[in-house]
């Protein structure tokens, strides 16, 4: 709840994709070896790319960089026209 409502009273969007971060890592970390999967915004999930503001390494990014190559990241995004038909 203090995380959001910083965020909503500062709009700063590199603190929000740094707790992000923080808060996958720690809740994740707890879970001792499962296999999950979370569904985030495209802005969040590239591994390779900064957040949207361009002043740090967006989520993915940042896993990958604290946890490798077990962070898989897919984008769903381009698939919107399938289930629209």
């Amino acid at each position: 709840m203090e995380q959001g409502q910083t965020f909503y009273d500062t709009s700063d969007d590199v603190y929000r994709e740094n707790k992000m971060t923080e808060n996958f890592i720690r809740e994740f970390d707890m879970l001792d070896g499962e296999k999950i999967m979370g569904i985030y915004g495209a802005s969040h999930t590239d591994p390779d790319k900064l957040d949207y503001t361009r002043q740090v390494p967006c989520m993915a990014n940042q896993l990958k960089e604290h946890y490798g190559y077990i962070i898989y990241s897919e984008n769903l995004s381009a698939w919107k026209w399938w289930w629209k038909k």
